[in-house]
Order: C-alpha cells, then structure tokens, then sequence
C-alpha cells in the first residue's frame, strides 16, 4: 500500500515542479528541449510562450488536485483501511495520468485555434 501512496506523492510533485517551470522558466529560444515541444509551439516565439505558460497553468492545477487526493489517500489509509485507500490511491494516479495528457490535448487544440502554422495570432496581420 505505502508504495501506490509513493507513487502518486511523486506524480503530484512532478506535475507541480514541471508545471511551474513551464509556466515560470520555460526557455525563451524555442529551440530548447524542454517545454512543450510541437510544430505549432516551435513556430514563433510567442505561440512557444503561450503553449509553455498554459501548460504549465494545467498542470500546476492537476498537481495540486494530486496532492489534495494523495492526502486523503493517506487520511483514507489510517482511518479506514487497506483496501479503500488501494482503490483511492490506484485512482488518484489514474485521474494524474489522464490530466496530463488532456491538458496536452488541450494545449495543441488551443494553439491550432489561436495560431496559424507560421506562429502568427489568427485574426492579425
């Protein structure tokens, strides 16, 4: 059991430190090999600043989330037992897991919105 509490304590850690840096300490040159890595963000660099700080908006929120369900994990495992905090900590990494990657998905879809392929705001010249 302590371990699936591990498990989920470090993704709720790792959402929070890489949610920051892209929000806060994304690289400036777009040619870097960390943040949000696709075409579209790489095309100018204010779709890179704008993909890297919504990002990172997303993913410090899900981190949060993580921590509070990991807590509960821990308050569900002392007070109720075993079993009820194998199932809650097993979800807890699931809904970690798929916010990541929904917010990914929702990053992409928001630039492909607001950005032409050249990097360009839409509705400007």
């Amino acid at each position: 059991m302590e371990i699936l509490i591990i498990i989920s304590t470090i993704l709720s850690f790792a959402m929070l430190l890489a949610g920051y840096y892209m929000r806060f300490k994304a690289p400036k040159d777009k040619d870097m090999k960390m943040g949000v890595l696709i075409l579209r963000a790489k095309a100018s660099s204010e779709a890179w600043a704008y993909a890297n700080r919504t990002c990172g908006n997303y993913w410090l929120i899900i981190g949060i989330i993580g921590l509070i369900m990991t807590v509960a994990v821990f308050f569900i495992y002392s007070f109720i037992g075993d079993k009820w905090a194998n199932i809650f900590a097993i979800f807890t990494s699931a809904v970690i897991c798929i916010g990541m990657s929904s917010s990914c998905t929702a990053v992409i879809k928001e630039l492909h919105s607001k950005f032409d392929e050249n990097g360009r705001q839409k509705g400007t010249k």
